[in-house]
């Protein structure tokens, strides 16, 4: 997101390197438990890829919230036995007039929202917002993002905000409900759990070991769709959620302790058709030596790296074999302080169609810097890449990423394509 200052983006990237880790199956499970160790997360980005749709935090003392997103799902519905031997105590609810809305920051810029933005009061103090976001052009997401995202942000005043955006999962009769996400929003507070149910379902009711029970709150928007409920959650360890419709019957129960659905893991890497486009030195502050490789994947160009991305890759926003004919970001793999922060080594780096021989990129103080493209050699495909060293002068203290355009010209200079350069939303 434009404009944000500098020191942000080194907290983000510190973060990602800290964070950075290997997915495999057990990857949700893994960074539940670091989250819950370390106080909770911290979402701006997630902890390695699952915990990164996104990568979004609203800043505050709070560490990031894990957001997800979802490529594969896994069905989360979970039966259990429907009765206690001591008779359950009341529901409580502990619900609140809803606040004036927060600065939703980043996670706004990355899927503005295309439907209504409502809050859900959990409790006195805590509030989660919902919308369904679009993702932005303007990103390059750590998946394929086409489709609409369910976006959540529970705030709670003077501790922080965290949230995350999903793919709109499919809920159905055989899957009626889904956890979505588990939320710090401060250091100190306990930890929030959120989702989404089929209309049908009129009331979520946490039930803890003890047999307490606990009124989520639950409702919807315009242009939401589904239903979003979000409660408090004392203890994973021994908590359901049960699902019931308007009639009082139950629809279905959820484990709180199971993995948030749809859970997804990291695009893997794809064993042959990677082309190396550069490398780059050990940063300061931030990552190690690394070098970026380009593939297509799904009619996408995907970037990784084994030091900066988090350790997965980031894909185009368009598909690559239509408009526009060159797509591409600009990345600062670098940081210098002496004595002030400021990026460095930046690069600008992309595709193009076959019919573009070359891009320029224009720069905001005037100029530009050009680039030669050349033959991906992707099987079935005439797609070229591209890549520039950029001064650091283009890149301000103060803001997160300069406006900077790409332009895809014939041979002798005539331009043909033109698109605005992304970043990675990690």
């Amino acid at each position: 997101m434009k404009g944000h200052p500098i020191e942000d983006r080194l907290r983000d990237a510190l973060d990602a390197h800290a964070e950075t880790f290997s997915a495999s199956p057990d990857a949700w499970q893994r960074v539940q438990r670091k989250s819950e160790v370390r106080g909770g997360p911290r979402r701006s980005a997630r902890a390695g890829w699952v915990a990164r749709h996104s990568a979004f935090v609203i800043p505050a003392a709070a560490a990031a919230t894990v957001a997800a997103l979802a490529l594969g799902a896994t069905t989360l519905a979970h039966d259990f036995s429907a009765g206690r031997s001591n008779a359950p105590r009341p529901a409580t609810a502990t619900h609140a007039p809803v606040p004036a809305k927060p600065d939703f920051g980043k996670i706004m810029a990355t899927d503005p929202a295309i439907s209504a933005i409502f809050g859900l009061p959990v409790t006195r103090n805590i509030t989660t917002w919902n919308w369904i976001g679009q993702p932005s052009p303007e990103y390059w997401f750590p998946y394929i993002a086409t489709r609409p995202e369910a976006c959540h942000v529970v705030s709670e005043p003077g501790a922080g905000d965290s949230g995350s955006c999903w793919p709109v999962p499919t809920l159905n009769a055989a899957r009626p409900a889904v956890v979505i996400a588990s939320d710090y929003p401060g250091q100190l507070s306990s930890l929030t759990i959120s989702g989404l149910a089929e209309p049908a379902v009129t009331s979520v009711t946490e039930i803890l070991r003890d047999g307490q029970r606990i009124s989520a709150t639950i409702g919807t928007g315009r242009g939401f769709g589904l239903k979003a409920w979000s409660v408090r959650c004392p203890t994973k360890n021994g908590t359901k959620l049960v699902f019931a419709g308007a009639d009082g019957r139950v629809i279905t129960t959820l484990n709180t302790a199971a993995p948030a659905g749809p859970i997804v893991l990291d695009v893997p890497r794809p064993g042959h058709g990677g082309v190396t486009m550069f490398s780059y030195p050990a940063s300061q502050l931030t990552t190690g030596a690394g070098s970026v490789t380009a593939y297509l994947i799904d009619q996408h160009v995907a970037f990784f790296s084994s030091a900066f991305f988090r350790g997965s890759g980031t894909f185009s926003p368009f598909d690559a074999s239509g408009r526009p004919a060159v797509g591409g970001m600009a990345v600062p793999f670098g940081y210098v302080c002496a004595p002030g922060c400021r990026v460095a080594n930046i690069k600008a780096f992309g595709y193009a169609h076959g019919d573009v021989p070359k891009v320029s990129v224009r720069l905001p103080g005037g100029g530009q810097v050009v680039a030669n493209t050349y033959p991906a050699g992707w099987p079935g495909s005439d797609l070229r890449l591209w890549q520039v060293t950029l001064p650091d002068s283009v890149w301000p203290a103060n803001v997160s990423q300069p406006d900077l355009i790409a332009t895809g010209e014939t041979a002798t200079g005539l331009p043909i394509a033109q698109a605005a350069l992304g970043q990675p939303q990690m």
